[in-house]
């Protein structure tokens, strides 16, 4: 019973930290607004991918500027064009997200 508990919680921390894919470096400050923006969206629209990504997008266009894209789902592979030091490709759960600045 008490392994059951701690891989339940040791799974619940899992699935609440994102797992960042991208290697492209990154000022720490819009990394950590991208993470923020990802788990409050994620959170506040399971399921929703679309009203997600918006939400994400109107954030990060509010807080660096204009034209960020956003991708949210479950299964999806890329291939873009962004400005340097502007991409951030992560997993929230089972959820990947892409953001990107072109």
């Amino acid at each position: 019973m008490a392994t059951d508990l701690s891989q339940e919680a040791a799974m619940r921390k899992l699935r609440s930290t994102p797992v960042v894919r991208s290697k492209e470096p990154m000022p720490a400050e819009t990394r950590m607004e991208i993470i923020e923006l990802v788990q409050t969206n994620v959170d506040k629209f399971p399921g929703k991918w679309e009203q997600c990504a918006r939400g994400i997008k109107e954030g990060l266009d509010r807080k660096f500027g204009q034209t960020w894209h956003v991708c949210v789902g479950e299964g999806f592979g890329f291939n873009v064009t962004h400005q340097a030091k502007n991409m951030l490709h992560l997993y929230y759960g089972h959820v990947g997200v892409v953001c990107f600045k072109c």
